[in-house]
């Protein structure tokens, strides 16, 4: 969460929740340890990120992940950008279909997802280090349903 004018993101006083000021996102907070790219926190529409690359430089759009609230975003470092960029993670290939299985956030949370087929993921489970046993057995199991009834007819 932070504050901002109504001219958000062309706003100059925007801070975090706490009081402390949003990066500008002009200069990057380092390179990344594999790829040499810069990493840049921004702030978007939807909150902080982390950019990897530049905008425009090359044809295909940058790589970008939100921060989550948890993390403060004027004191993101690049491991933790580095992490955040990671995902989504290829877990490992489906031993029935060949296909991969993944894993990331989205907007309702940690999740795999095999072929279409999307399952959250519940603490201790983590999308950074779940293993491929593991997440084949939360695929195994049965859908729960997500509370949708039937309107009664008149």
């Amino acid at each position: 969460k932070f504050l901002s004018c109504k001219k958000f993101p062309n706003c100059n006083g925007a801070l975090t929740a706490e009081g402390k000021p949003l990066p500008k996102g002009g200069e990057p907070i380092g390179v990344h340890p594999k790829t040499g790219e810069p990493i840049y926190v921004k702030n978007g529409r939807f909150g902080p990120y982390v950019q990897l690359g530049e905008n425009g430089k090359n044809e295909k759009k940058p790589k970008m992940a939100s921060i989550p609230k948890t993390l403060d975003p004027s004191s993101i470092t690049i491991e933790a950008a580095a992490t955040l960029l990671s995902l989504p993670r290829i877990v490992g290939v489906h031993p029935k279909t060949g296909k991969e299985v993944t894993s990331s956030i989205g907007r309702f949370g940690p999740y795999i997802v095999h072929d279409g087929d999307f399952r959250s993921l519940k603490a201790p489970d983590d999308v950074y280090t779940i293993a491929l046993p593991r997440a084949l057995e939360i695929l195994s199991q049965e859908k729960k349903a997500r509370g949708f009834r039937k309107k009664k007819t008149p």
